[in-house]
């Protein structure tokens, strides 16, 4: 637990372009990163994925009614495709 508090401080000291991080999108976060055990190799990959999540946060708050919130939250839909469904290499024949 001492990490995640470790990590959390972090989070509440980084300055976004914007010039803010709101709680709610530390704790969003935190609760991804936590709940499905992610982690990442260095803090800029952290930072990529963590844009991602909000950007997918945002499509799903717009689709709510198909999409919910899952361990694939970090994965752009190009990510997702070749590494979960398969389908880069199917795509790439034609």
């Amino acid at each position: 637990m001492k990490i995640l508090s470790q990590i959390a401080e972090l989070f509440s000291t980084i300055v976004t372009e914007e010039n803010y991080i709101t709680t709610n999108k530390l704790d969003d976060w935190t609760s991804f990163i936590v709940k499905f055990n992610k982690s990442y190799a260095n803090f800029k990959e952290l930072q990529h994925r963590k844009e991602i999540f909000y950007q997918n946060k945002g499509f799903i708050k717009n689709n709510s009614q198909f999409l919910a919130f899952n361990q694939f939250m970090d994965l752009t839909l190009e990510e997702y495709q070749e590494k979960i469904l398969k389908i880069g290499d199917f795509a790439a024949k034609f």
